[in-house]
Parts: structure tokens; sequence; C-alpha cells
């Protein structure tokens, strides 16, 4: 067996694992739709690009396991590009493997986790001439059953393995020192895995990178550039304060002598002392009219500065916080593949549609949210969806529909799963509640269709009778409500029985700030999310009456339990009882009371005084504080206090609890004496990786990410050369030059092709549009690279 190859060079493995992560993600999705439509040729263009791309990249790095794997895989849809093959289901189901195992081979080389399959394994089932092995599916199912597909006249496993032996042997790059290392620790080799479709668990997910529009990084600079103007003003305002002091200390120096003098009893000094009087007394109105004035001044400019601050301020927090602002798209494409993956997995027939993936909410939620999307999900397909035979017995459609939905509502984000299943049974729900003791009898009979719902989120539940890898083993949705109201956010459910089930999930766009309700219980303050409390009132004594050893008031026609919410967090008591009996509040007759709801469920909580409403900074507590109960975290108020942030969540179970009583690259500076290169490449690795080859040189470059973007920039500035690639989106590298030789101004400017496409036909193609040199990357080291840009340069 081979050692892992890692990427030795830092900068390079980043670059490396983003672009790589953003290319199988677009191939990934375009397989998807290729499916569905395979005479789609703007979709079969944009996967191809996508494998040429990621190979080029992969060869920079040398990473050679993922450049063969990647070549193939673009050879493929060459030739369905040229009509030779249709990509059928088949090739398809080889395709995504191939994927699979592009993206094991690149987390090889970033984080040197070892891969047993060999690439000559894999282009044997890329090809067709090996099976896959069974699908490691949730229900231990086997794949269905395909008829064989004729293979890619284009490759071969024995041609494949030559080439894979022969760019070992001879291995050649633009790199230009070793970027790899070898690991030779056998004893950390992990156990073969599958290279089944789907995942046996759901992998931590993490958005290390985050795209910004350059206009956000401009109007940030901006802003920073008015906070640093308004920085100076207030150290201007210290020079003013000083004035005022020694106004102060002059003024007090003569009071302090005409003090003196008026007390002596010398008489000649006495007189003397008289006449300094008149004359400070003459002088004490100007003085305290200059002072007046300074305080003024003073005034007006603190009272001006602090607005302007607090308007950069609040400017630059939401110019940050929109940065952090993604997409759901960005988590919402991970589950296309799943759904297919798992609907083929256990026959069933399913239409999965996403809808406002362009809806925004901050990183950390997308982070988040994975895991408890995929547990959803994954219960909809096995719990909730049926069989196309049951469907079809139950009047319903063969193809049922699951749908991913979300959407902005306020200061939050709502998500929403709906399938056309067959719903929950709530009375199978009580009947695992009873068994498995999460309820009792009594409990189950007082509880409303949504409470009984809402049972499958305790942990343990299951109502599957058979226990297999995709489900029955009664964990999933208890960590899926775990997750959310770690966000501090609610789930619901809405289910009819056979018509189908929509969990709604309901999110704060981010969770860097909130605006909280602080209140005032037993001398103390806390903060409690506005986004929970239903409302505020003031409740008369009377209105509390006794229900079932509980007090409580109506509210809107039902009632609604309240409780002390010193009570709770166990804090001394101000009175003797409740209700009734002495108590020092604001008024005599009433009680303050918030009342809080979380999903179905609501509790007014008595506190001292209801004091202020603040957006404040959320602190996280460490390690030993984390799970206090009915804490969540703490925030500094405005007065500087601390202050601890209430979890509703946990106040409302712990109400229920309690007894009944009681990267944009920014164009170089070009030096007189350097020639100035211009490189139009797609991929990120490949770009960066010239451009050091070029500078070590001792040139100045200017990088575009396309033709087009190249051909816009040829006007900024007076070229000496342009180096570009060929497959690139927009504007490919043919039409560029074909672009560049139709425009008198740049009929002398040389174009250098820099590609993979390494046949006499495209060597042909690139000549007609008058390029100067045509340069195959498998085909030439940097020495050739940098003395052809040289010799036209």
């Amino acid at each position: 067996m081979e050692p892992a190859i890692i990427i030795t060079d830092s900068e390079l493995r980043e670059l490396f694992r983003d672009e790589s992560r953003e290319y199988l993600e677009q191939l990934e999705q375009g397989l998807l739709q290729l499916e569905q439509d395979p005479q789609d040729k703007e979709t079969l263009d944009a996967v191809f690009r996508a494998a040429h791309s990621l190979k080029g990249a992969a060869r920079i790095v040398e990473v050679t396991k993922v450049e063969v794997v990647a070549h193939h895989f673009e050879e493929t849809l060459g030739t369905a590009r040229r009509g030779a093959i249709v990509l059928t289901t088949a090739i398809v189901d080889r395709l995504y493997q191939a994927v699979d195992s592009i993206r094991d081979y690149c987390d090889e080389a970033i984080t040197g986790k070892r891969v047993v399959t060999d690439p000559e394994t894999v282009l044997r089932r890329l090809t067709g001439e090996e099976a896959a092995p069974p699908a490691q599916s949730p229900t231990n199912l086997p794949e269905p059953t395909e008829s064989p597909q004729p293979s890619s006249p284009v490759l071969t496993a024995a041609d494949a393995s030559l080439q894979m032996s022969e760019i070992r042997r001879h291995p050649k790059s633009l790199v230009a020192a070793p970027t790899r290392a070898l690991s030779t620790d056998r004893a950390s080799e992990p156990a073969a895995k599958s290279e089944a479709p789907l995942p046996a668990s759901p992998a931590e997910y993490a958005i290390d990178t985050v795209r910004v529009p350059s206009l956000k990084l401009d109007a940030l600079m901006s802003q920073a550039g008015e906070l640093a103007v308004t920085r100076s003003r207030i150290a201007h305002r210290v020079t003013q304060v000083e004035q005022l002091l020694s106004c102060w200390e002059q003024w007090n120096r003569d009071s302090h002598t005409v003090r003196s003098l008026s007390q002596t009893t010398n008489v000649e000094i006495a007189e003397r002392g008289l006449e300094q009087l008149r004359e400070y007394l003459h002088s004490d109105r100007d003085r305290l009219g200059h002072f007046g004035s300074l305080l003024k001044q003073l005034e007006a400019a603190v009272r001006g500065d602090d607005a302007r601050v607090d308007l950069l301020a609040s400017q630059l927090e939401d110019g940050i916080r929109s940065i952090r602002l993604l997409p759901l798209s960005t988590i919402f494409n991970l589950f296309t593949r799943m759904v297919r993956d798992l609907a083929r997995t256990q026959e069933k027939e399913v239409e999965f549609t996403v809808e406002g993936g362009e809806t925004a909410a901050d990183k950390r939620i997308l982070e988040e949210l994975k895991d408890p999307l995929t547990h959803m999900i994954r219960n909809s397909m096995d719990h909730g969806i049926e069989t196309p035979g049951e469907r079809e017995t139950h009047g319903k459609p063969r193809q049922a529909t699951l749908l991913l939905r979300a959407h902005q509502r306020g200061p939050s984000v709502v998500i929403e799963i709906t399938d056309d299943g067959a719903g929950i049974d709530i009375e199978a729900v009580k009947r695992v509640a009873l068994k498995r003791h999460i309820a009792t009898p009594e409990e189950l009979a007082e509880m409303s269709d949504a409470q009984s719902r809402n049972l499958i989120f305790a942990p343990g539940f299951s109502t599957k009778p058979m226990v297999t890898d995709l489900s029955g083993r009664g964990v999933g949705m208890d960590v899926v409500r775990a997750n959310v109201e770690r966000l501090r956010g609610s789930i619901q459910v809405d289910s009819s029985l056979g018509q189908g089930t929509t969990i709604r999930l309901v999110l704060p766009l981010t969770v860097a700030t909130r605006r909280v309700m602080i209140v005032a219980v037993s001398g103390y303050k806390f903060a409690i999310p506005v986004e929970q409390v239903q409302t505020c009132r003031l409740v008369r004594r009377e209105e509390v009456f006794p229900m079932q050893g509980r007090g409580t008031i109506m509210l809107g026609g039902e009632p609604v339990t309240v409780v002390r919410l010193s009570d709770l967090l166990e804090l001394p008591q101000q009175d003797n009882k409740w209700p009734g009996g002495d108590q020092p509040e604001r008024t005599e007759r009433y009680l303050e009371c918030i009342i809080i709801r979380v999903d179905e469920e609501r509790i007014g909580f008595l506190v001292d005084e209801l004091l202020d409403e603040q957006e404040v900074v959320l602190k996280a507590h460490g390690p030993i504080l984390r799970r206090v109960r009915n804490v969540s975290g703490s925030t500094i108020l405005e007065t500087g206090e601390v202050c601890v942030t209430l979890n509703p969540h946990d106040l409302i179970r712990s109400a229920q609890a309690k007894p009944a009583v009681a990267n944009l690259e920014t164009t170089l500076p070009v030096e007189a004496r350097k020639k100035v290169i211009l490189l139009a490449e797609d991929s990120l690795v490949t770009r960066t990786q010239e451009k050091r080859i070029l500078e070590s040189a001792g040139f100045a470059v200017v990088t575009a990410v396309d033709g087009q973007d190249a051909y816009n920039k040829l006007s900024t500035c007076e070229f000496d050369a342009v180096v570009s690639d060929v497959e690139m989106p927009n504007l490919s590298g043919l039409d560029l030059a074909a672009k560049i030789r139709s425009q008198p101004q740049y009929k002398n400017l040389p174009v250098i092709l820099v590609t993979s496409l390494s046949s006499d036909e495209d060597r042909k193609r690139g000549m007609e549009v008058g390029a100067d040199a045509y340069l195959t990357k498998p085909g030439f080291d940097q020495s050739v690279f940098l003395e052809t840009v040289k010799r036209f340069a």
C-alpha cells in the first residue's frame, strides 16, 4: 500500500482544500441534473470544466491520485459531449463512485488520512470492468441491479493502469519545489472503508472560508477610515479638557491668593488685598463667561462625537454581521445526493425540491444545522414516505414529494421539511411512550395532539419495530431538538395521518447578538430573549387562581400557568408567600408578569420589575458552566454590569417539572523596469502557483479568474504578454486569443496558452486563433514555461 501524500505547502494546501470542495460540489450537483436530463449540454459542459479544473489543480500540487481519476472522469464526460455514449443511470452511478473516491484522495492530501482503495481499482470500476462493492446502505439492502452498459470507447482499465505507472515514473508539473511529504506511519492506517454513496453517519461540518463581495469590504474600509477620523476628533477633546483644567487652576490660584490677603491683620497688606479683590471680582465675570463657553463647546463636540461613534459602530457591526450571513443553499445542496441515494436504497420514488436557498443565515447557524437537517430528512425518507406500492394502495401517486424550504420572517429564518407521506400516528406514539416509560397514562390523557407529537423528541423514542443503520435506535430527533435549542431556536411538528408531515425550525438570523428583555428578580438582573417573549403584562392579584395545584391566569380565553422566576432560579424570596401576604412591589395590587412561549407551550413568570429591552452581545460560558440549568450564557449591559442570559426552553421544562404546590485579488502596482504578464486561469491553486513562478522570475503579474475577466483587464494596463488556460467559464482561452487578435491595438500582444488538452487537434485550434505558443501541462516543466514566457515577453 502506498503511503499517504500530504501537501506540505500550507498556503497551497488551504487553497486546494477550498477549491476541491467547490469543484466536487459542482460535480455532484451536475451529475444529479444529468441523471434527470442526459442531453443537458450546458450542464454537461459545466461538469466537464469542473473535472478539468480539478485535474489541473491536483497536478499543480502533485496529488497524482486525484489527477488520474479526474482525468478519466473528464474523458468519460468528453465522450458523452461528442455523443459517443449516453449517460445512463449505470454510468452516472460509476461517476458518483469516482467523485467519492476523488473526495477521499483530496482529504488524504489535506489531512493525511490514508485511503486504502488504489486509483487502478477506482478506474476499473469507472470503466465498468469491475463491479463496485455493495453499498453499505442504512437498511443493508443491496443496490438495485442494473443491466450492464458498454464502457467508454476511449478508456480501458489497462490503459489507465499504464498511464498511472507512467505518471509515477515521470512526474512533471509546474511546481517550483516539492509540495508533498510521504508518510510511512502504517500503524495509524485505517481500515478499508466502503465506497457506498451514502455515509453511515453525518460528518463534522465546518465552513472554513467565506467569499466576501468587494463592495462589502470597500464599505468596511470606508467605515474604518471614518472611525480613524472620529478617533482624531476625540483626541482633540483631551486638549479642550486640558484648557478647562488650566483655566480652573488659574482661577483657583487667584481665589486662594485673595482669600489669604483678606485674612491678614497687616493694614498695608489688607489694603493691597482689597485692591486685588476688586481686580479679581472685575475679571471674575470674564473668566466665568469663558469657562462656560468652553464647557458648552466641549459638550456639543462630545455629543457629536458620541453620535458619530455610535453610528459608525452600528454600521461596522452590521457590515461584519452581513459578511457572516451565508445563503442556506450552502448546506441545502448537500442533501440532494443523500435523498437520491436513500430513495434508490429503499426502492422509493421521491421528488426532492429545494426552495429559498438564497435565504441567508449566520455562518454558525449553517454549520450547526447540517446534522439536524440530515436526521430529519432521513426520518422523512424512512418513517414518512411509503414505498410506491403502498402509496398506490392508499390512492397516492407512486412518486412522493419531499420539500426543503426556507424563508425569512422578521429577525428569524424559518426552515421547513415537508413530505406527503404517512404522517405521524398519534396513537402509535402514545403506545411507544407508555412502553418506554416516557410518559404515564395520566400525562398522556391530558396531552393535546401537538404535545403528543412532540414526544418524538424524547431520548430513546422510536416507532420503528426493527433497528437498522438508518433508524430505530431512538437517537436522532432528541439530538435535533438539542441542537436547535443550542442555537436558541424552536421546532414545531404539524402532521395529518395519511397526508404527510411538516417539521418547522425557527432560528435567529445571527447568534452573535440578540435582543433581550432585562428583568429584575430578588435584586439581580437577568436577560430573556425577546423571540420567546409573547407578551408582558401587569396581573392583578385577584386574577390569579389555583388550577391543579398551580397558580393560573386567563390569557386570551385560555388558562396559563404562572410561577415565580425566583423560585425556579432558587433565589431568596422578598416576601412571605404568594399569592397574598405582604410583598414589596411597585404597585399595591399588581404583579409584573412576562409570558414566555416555546412552540406550543407558554408559561407566565412573575418578576420584581421589567427594566429594559436591549441589543446585547452574547458570551458563551466555559466547559464547567456550559450546561447550567436554565442558563444559556452571559452578557455585559450598557451600565457595565454582568447579566446572566436565561434559556427559555429550560425555564419551560423547569416550570413543568416543578411540584404542583406552591479574495478579491487586486491589480498589482507595475514597476517601470518589470514586464507585466496578464495571467488568466480559473483554478485558484493553479493561478497561485503560476503567479509565484512568474514573480520569482522578475515579472509583475495581474491575474484574471477567466477569459472574460482577462479581456476586461486588458485596458487597465500595458501588458507584455498574456498567459491563459484554455478550458475556462464565461470565455475560454481560445475565444480570448481570438478576441485579442481581432483588436488592432493588441495584434502584437503575445498570447501563450497553457492547458492539459494535448491532442494535435487541440494544438491546431490554438494556432488557428492566433496563439504564439501552446504549452501542454504534462509535457513541460518550470524552466520550459519560463523560457517560453521570456522569449515572447
